[in-house]
């Protein structure tokens, strides 16, 4: 029975259901400017290691990195404390990698100082970087899967993640080609992000890092890459 029909006011929009993960070495949550889904380097704190003796003053940011060991779960440091026991450890805590045989990083571990839960200083070296999603993504609840994999680098070079979305924190132990995969949920949207910290450091327990390994000094090269997979 109608002949005519007007319709005024209407408007369309498109969105995509699809999450796109963006990391950056700032917090991008409100500022996609400079956003990419791969970062060549994060964000380098300052002020966390003194620069070294060897070098000083030549205008590089060498940094002094003493080996150490990360519990990622309660249980004993590789090596025999005093050559008999095995040395336990808490998780969540960092030890210094002391040793009574010099030529041996994994022999007659002795004398492990606890550093407690904190990142020591002049144990790792620090950096920062943040998750965010591209403008239009739609809201992200759930778990987020990190690949390391270091290139060219030294064998004993580890990596601490800590992931923080405001809400929630959670700390993942990475060594050179393994995954890990939160057991918590993380929030990720459009306008909120995750901070990410990488503590680097030396794995202490490592064959190969032994006395004539630092006191040579060692330069530690190379590159170590995280890939980050929302489930």
């Amino acid at each position: 029975m109608n002949t005519q029909v007007t319709a005024t006011g209407l408007q369309v929009t498109a969105k995509s259901n699809s999450t796109y993960l963006l990391i950056d070495n700032i917090d991008n949550a409100t500022d996609k400017s400079t956003s990419a889904d791969t970062k060549a380097a994060a964000f380098v704190s300052g002020g966390t290691n003194a620069e070294t003796s060897v070098g000083a003053g030549d205008g590089n940011t060498d940094k002094i990195v003493y080996p150490t060991y990360y519990a990622a779960a309660n249980g004993t440091m590789p090596g025999t404390a005093d050559g008999t026991t095995n040395l336990s450890v808490t998780a969540g805590h960092w030890y210094t990698a002391n040793n009574r045989n010099s030529d041996n990083a994994n022999n007659a571990t002795k004398n492990v100082r606890d550093l407690g839960t904190s990142a020591p200083v002049n144990y790792v070296v620090t950096y920062n970087a943040w998750l965010t999603l591209s403008q239009d993504s739609e809201a992200y609840t759930g778990k987020i899967k990190l690949t390391s994999s270091v290139a060219s680098g030294d064998a004993g070079t580890s990596v601490v993640i800590v992931l923080n979305d405001g809400t929630t924190t959670e700390t993942l132990k990475l060594t050179n080609g393994t995954q890990a995969t939160t057991t918590n949920n993380f929030s990720i949207t459009a306008t909120s992000s995750v901070a990410v910290t990488f503590y680097v450091y030396i794995d202490g327990t490592t064959t190969n890092v032994n006395s004539d390994y630092v006191n040579t000094p060692n330069t530690l090269t190379g590159n170590l890459s995280v890939q980050f997979d929302l489930a």
